[in-house]
């Protein structure tokens, strides 16, 4: 996780480790619902190439 860029990392952690709902998150950061949807994608998408960078290491 400490590869991801900032925003993804707290999106994320928030999600997956405190089990917040997009709601939640959008209400506590202030971002719009469709935001956060956003984040969590790209989020996804960037730890997904961080993992498979390590693997290939």
């Amino acid at each position: 996780m400490a590869h991801l860029k900032e925003p993804y990392q707290e999106i994320l952690v928030s999600y997956y480790f405190l089990d917040m709902s997009i709601k939640n998150i959008a209400d506590i950061t202030g971002l719009k619902l469709s935001n956060v949807k956003v984040l969590l994608y790209r989020g996804r998408k960037q730890l997904k190439e961080v993992l498979s960078n390590e693997k290939l290491s």
